[in-house]
């Protein structure tokens, strides 16, 4: 069986057995044809096949924490004591050595360093950490750290623990928890949210609930496992130097959890060589070419943000664009830059990762724009937007929460633009200038490729053929034909 027909066959299991909040059943356009999208379950999978970070939010109870739990167990054939085990818990009072180890007492009497390293990082396994935001806001910067970094020290003592994903959940602000701050939500690839999702999957958890399947049966027997963990971590301190991430968990709880997954009729999980598979094929599967290539939106969308003609680009520490302002003020305005607070970091493009790996899943041999628009407003949840768009979005009607709700409403307000006759052609020509403008070594091929960009652009205005950059509307063409100008400008020379 191929890796990825693994893949499908867990992911039903668990949409079949386990997990039923279905997020309103998105869409996604999938070899042209609309159908439903479950982005909870669907990007939990692609981040353990990408080695992504997924941030779940929402009310207590709703199986933030379960889903990456679940998939962790069946896709990983790791059991569920041992995913328990290793799920970090956010608290107050958390510290750099609950996430990574605790110096050994008995050691440091006999002089000697030794740590006793998280049971957390005893294997390769994807990281949980269970209400994140918990964590007071002048921590999550040192916590996060800890667990994403890869390579982190406690004395002499150091731990590689590179390339894994990261599921992290959080309730919403009360007594309890804080908010998470936008410089760690900008680590995290996705914003989710589960919640209530109406009578009929709430029928079929009861009745899950009632054959005991939420989980339970998920568990060995709990004697045998445990007995093998102690031996585990007893020899986790035998290293006096570092300690880097198991490659496999022993071979006599993998094998005795996979029978267990076989009397359940669950599928078997994927070996090592077949997640090596998976992300070789996700790797080697391309962008749709031509008008439909989504790589051209993501730059028009991200240059819309990104892009301000009052201060060259945007960034958070400059005032607010103004109604009252000049002209430089009012393209500023026209652009969906006014709805966020932040311009978006580079990570976005992380997301094409995932949309491979999507792809792969749907058995699409391209990435197409249907899939990078269903995933995108996951991604643009985890920006700050401004009051005044919160305001207008919470005033109408909306099926989602407020945050996929905005991101969703500027994704189609860039779509909006893209879509319209001669626009997204320009951002297409824009980009590919650019390329072949950044190509050209010689000032002479420069001079004549920005000619041929000014004359396919019609940027050339006037009897005298002038050009006036502050004249272009669209944010993507501005941005390219400044900055070819200023290289001119310089003649290519640069220090």
């Amino acid at each position: 069986m191929e890796p990825i027909e693994k893949i499908r066959k867990i992911k039903e299991a668990i949409t079949s057995k386990y997990f039923f909040v279905d997020n309103f059943a998105d869409e996604i356009i999938i070899k042209g044809k609309k159908q439903g999208f479950n982005p909870a379950v669907m990007l939990t999978i692609a981040a353990d096949m990408v080695g992504g970070r997924v941030l779940y939010k929402g009310d207590y109870g709703f199986g933030k924490t379960t889903l990456p739990k679940i998939y962790t167990a069946l896709a990983r054939g790791i059991p569920m004591e041992v995913v328990q085990l290793a799920t970090f818990q956010g608290h107050p009072e958390v510290s750099k050595f609950d996430l990574l180890g605790l110096p050994d007492l008995g050691k440091l009497n006999e002089g000697k360093e030794r740590i006793i390293w998280s049971f957390a990082h005893l294997f390769d396994m994807p990281v949980i950490f269970d209400e994140f935001a918990r964590i007071p806001e002048g921590k999550q910067g040192i916590v996060l750290s800890c667990i994403e970094e890869g390579v982190s020290k406690i004395g002499n003592n150091i731990l590689f623990a590179n390339g894994r994903p990261l599921y992290a959940t959080a309730n919403f602000i009360d007594d309890g928890n804080s908010d998470i701050i936008p410089p760690i939500l900008d680590r995290f690839d996705f914003l989710m949210f589960n919640e209530y999702e109406g009578v009929l999957q709430t029928i079929k958890a009861q009745g899950a609930v009632q054959e005991k399947r939420v989980r339970n049966d998920l568990y060995l027997d709990q004697t045998d496992c445990l007995s093998i963990l102690v031996d585990i971590v007893k020899e986790s301190v035998d290293s006096d130097r570092f300690v880097e991430s198991q490659k496999k968990i022993p071979k006599k709880i993998l094998q005795d959890y996979a029978k267990h997954l076989n009397k359940l009729g669950l599928p078997e999980p994927l070996t090592l060589e077949e997640r090596a598979t998976l992300k070789e094929q996700i790797a080697e599967i391309p962008f749709v070419k031509g008008p439909e290539n989504p790589e051209y939106f993501l730059h028009c969308l991200i240059a819309e943000i990104n892009s301000s003609r009052k201060y060259g680009v945007k960034r958070s520490e400059d005032p607010p664009i103004i109604e009252e302002g000049g002209k430089d003020e009012l393209r500023d305005k026209g652009t969906v830059s006014k709805h966020v607070q932040y311009p978006i970091s580079p990570r976005i493009w992380r997301i094409t990762d995932f949309a491979k790996a999507i792809a792969l899943y749907a058995g699409e041999k391209k990435v197409t724009m249907g899939i990078i628009k269903a995933i995108l407003p996951y991604a643009l949840a985890l920006c700050t937007f401004t009051d005044d768009f919160r305001g207008a979005v919470e005033s109408n009607h909306r099926d989602y929460a407020i945050q996929i709700a905005c991101a969703k409403k500027l994704v189609g307000e860039v779509q909006h633009k893209y879509d319209q006759t001669g626009y997204g052609a320009e951002v297409r020509d824009a980009i590919k200038f650019s390329m072949l403008f950044d190509s050209k070594k010689n000032l002479k091929e420069k001079e004549a490729l920005f000619a041929k960009a000014l004359d396919t652009l019609n940027l050339v205005k006037g009897k005298d053929d002038s050009f006036d950059i502050e004249t272009i509307e669209n944010p993507t063409v501005y941005d390219v034909m400044k900055r070819m100008e200023k290289d001119l400008d310089r003649k290519g020379e640069y220090l």
